[in-house]
C-alpha cells in the first residue's frame, strides 16, 4: 500500500501515460501524489552568444532565455494545473512541482524529502535512460520504469514495465 507517489512528467505523450499509471495506485491507495517535471532544453531556447563576444552573452540574448524560460514554465504550470485537477476530482490529493535542475537528482531529491513510497519514471531510450536507470539504482523507495519507445526490444519480444523495491 502506498501514501506517497511520485510522478516523474517530461513531454507528449509519455507525460499522459506516466500520469494514469501513477494516479491508479493513488486512487486505489488513497495516496498523495507529486507530479514532478523538469524544465529542459526542449523547453528553453538556449542561450546563444552576441556574435561579437565569443565568452560574453549579450544582454538581449540573456533576456531572451528569461522570456523563453518564463513561457516554458508558464506552459508547464497550465498542463500540470490538468493533471492536479484530473487528480482531484478522482480523490486524490495532488500537488506539482517544477524544477530547473538535473532530472535525476530532482527526482531522488524530491522523493527522499517528500518522503515517496513509490516513484513512477518512463524510459525513453538513449539519453533518458540514464534518468531512469539512476532513479532505479539510486532511490530509497520503489521504482516503476514504463518502457516508453518501442514496446519491443532488439530481440522481439514486447517489453514491460520494470519494478523495483529498495532492500533499505
Amino acid at each position: 500500500m502506498y501514501r506517497k507517489i511520485l510522478a516523474a512528467l517530461g513531454h507528449e505523450p509519455s507525460r499522459r501515460i506516466i500520469f494514469e499509471r501513477a494516479l491508479e495506485p493513488a486512487i486505489q491507495d488513497k495516496a498523495k501524489l507529486l507530479l514532478v517535471h523538469v524544465l529542459n532544453s526542449e523547453d528553453v531556447v538556449p542561450i546563444k552568444p552576441a556574435p561579437s563576444h565569443d565568452f560574453f552573452v549579450g544582454q538581449s540574448a540573456y533576456g531572451s532565455y528569461w522570456q523563453s524560460h518564463e513561457t516554458a514554465r508558464r506552459k508547464s504550470a497550465e498542463w500540470l494545473d490538468t493533471f492536479v485537477q484530473e487528480a482531484k476530482e478522482a480523490g486524490v490529493d495532488a500537488q506539482y512541482v517544477i524544477h530547473d535542475m538535473s532530472p535525476e537528482r530532482v527526482l531522488q531529491m524530491q522523493a527522499d524529502n517528500w518522503e515517496a513510497d513509490l516513484i513512477v519514471v518512463g524510459d525513453h531510450g538513449s539519453s533518458n535512460r540514464s534518468i531512469s536507470n539512476y532513479v532505479l539504482h539510486n532511490a530509497h523507495c520503489t521504482v516503476l520504469v514504463l518502457p516508453m519507445g518501442s514496446t519491443e526490444n532488439r530481440a522481439g519480444e514486447a517489453t514491460k514495465p520494470t519494478l523495483q523495491s529498495s532492500a533499505y
